[in-house]
């Protein structure tokens, strides 16, 4: 079953049947803690997206997840 993401001005707004049962929270979790803590040394303009519910939000998130995984200290 597919969720049903509602939008209200350009922004999500509400979020509905988030079942999943094959997460696992723990671990999606601390790599987003990684991903965040990384962009806001590594590339403060992206800091935020985090929290930002908009298109530029989701452009930026996906700017810092591509970063990251380029990054030259991969361990």
């Amino acid at each position: 079953m597919s969720p049903c993401v509602y939008f209200e001005s350009g922004k999500i707004s509400r979020i509905e049947n988030l079942d999943c049962p094959d997460a696992n929270w723990e671990t999606w979790g601390k790599q987003v803690d990684s991903l965040v803590n990384w962009t806001k040394e590594n590339h403060p303009g992206l800091n935020g997206f985090i929290h930002d519910l908009t298109m530029k939000g989701a452009q930026d998130y996906m700017k810092a997840i591509a970063l990251y995984k380029n990054r030259k200290d991969t361990d």
